[in-house]
């Protein structure tokens, strides 16, 4: 397993778990988590380059499990343990890797946000870990599509493959998610079919792997890694024992399998939007989007004039001062969206606005009288506007 993980990762599995209970073997447990084989050409075409010294960008994109959360260490990451993987088996190609994981975000945001936060990076290799955070319906499906449409067109035809983690229950929507990896022949591995039937068996118990009921402790991000590089190490021994040039890339899918609403996604500069009248809104910035809008009390509002078919709101929750805010789409209110809640940390949902409508559409976001209960003020953060076209 040295080519797999860091020495010390090595040691650390090679042992039991703070409950006293052995950990599982891998490759007793690799074989359940290949959900989906995939095509391998455009994985091969990057052997070839690194195998040549060449450079090759590596990265991320997910949620608060591929952030970090609870890792305890950033080398703990299974991200940084993937990237590592590349580094140690291909020494003399410089490997970067970029991390686009942001907490308590899906894939409805991850569809927007790839351009700006992964796809600037030019990736040769993504890694695309949202199976917790999106929700059990079927528009996961879509979004997802739409995230590895934008990725798989990239001029530098880059490997994609899914990586499904689960919560304490054995819960992911990797039904959802499933589709997209064997309509487009994606690698598809699962953390979820490899250890849940250990916790089935009782082999293991959910505290040796999780802090809490989500995210993985650092044993837990090493298993994500060892399945992922497992997959990998597996892969460029054939490739290497061919002796072949790489597979052809095979050609995009004539049709979708859901749709195209969100092939092209994007945040929106607040900067550059129209705002047609703000009465009370100043700029906020935000750790994840920069700037923003934020107002304080009731009565306040912004108005924005934005032309594109599909539009939607990023916004702060908290259980700070927050309360609600009315959304009026060319005349008429819509949603209204609730700021607070009564947690210690704080997330930024999406709120589509409206979806597949051509045109100007003008914005109006106007915080309420009304609040929870629980709030002590009224305040309302847009983080960012979101697009689709």
């Amino acid at each position: 397993m040295q080519n797999l993980l860091s020495l010390g990762l090595v040691i650390a599995l090679a042992g039991t778990f703070p409950s006293g209970n052995k950990l599982p073997d891998l490759e007793a447990i690799y074989p359940r988590s290949i959900l989906n084989q995939g095509d391998l050409g455009r994985l091969e075409h990057v052997f070839e380059r690194a195998l040549k010294g060449e450079p090759i960008s590596v990265a991320v994109i997910g949620g608060s499990i591929t952030e970090g959360a609870h890792a305890e260490k950033v080398e703990n990451r299974w991200g940084n343990q993937m990237a590592n993987w590349w580094k140690v088996n291909f020494p003399n190609a410089t490997i970067t890797y970029h991390n686009a994981g942001i907490g308590a975000t899906g894939s409805d945001i991850g569809v927007h946000r790839a351009a700006k936060h992964l796809l600037v990076h030019k990736p040769d290799v993504v890694g695309i870990e949202f199976s917790v955070n999106d929700g059990g319906a079927p528009i996961a499906t879509e979004w997802m599509e739409g995230l590895v449409r934008q990725i798989l067109r990239q001029p530098n035809a880059p490997a994609v493959f899914l990586l499904s983690m689960m919560s304490e229950s054995g819960g992911n929507v990797q039904s959802f998610h499933l589709p997209v990896s064997k309509y487009y022949s994606l690698p598809h591995i699962s953390y979820r079919d490899a250890l849940f039937p250990e916790m089935q068996a009782k082999t293991i118990v959910w505290k040796d792997i999780s802090p809490d009921n989500i995210h993985p402790n650092a044993i837990g991000h090493t298993y994500a890694a060892a399945l992922v590089n497992r997959f990998l190490s597996e892969k460029l021994e054939a490739f290497k024992a061919a002796k072949r040039p790489a597979a052809d890339i095979p050609p995009m899918p004539e049709k979708p399998l859901v749709g195209t609403t969100f092939d092209h996604g994007d945040l929106l500069d607040m900067n550059t939007v129209k705002i047609l009248e703000n009465n009370g809104f100043k700029p906020s910035k935000d750790h994840y989007w920069k700037d923003g809008f934020t107002g304080e009390k009731p009565g306040d509002k912004i108005t924005f004039e934005i032309d594109a078919p599909t539009i939607g709101i990023i916004f702060k929750r908290s259980n700070q001062p927050m309360g609600h805010a009315r959304v009026i789409v060319d005349g008429k209110q819509t949603a209204v969206l609730e700021a607070w809640f009564n947690q210690t940390w704080r997330y930024t949902p999406h709120h589509q606005i409206i979806r597949n409508q051509p045109g100007k559409h003008v914005i109006t976001i106007e915080i309420m009288d009304e609040k929870n209960a629980g709030s002590e003020g009224n305040a309302f953060e847009i983080c960012t506007l979101t697009i689709a076209k």
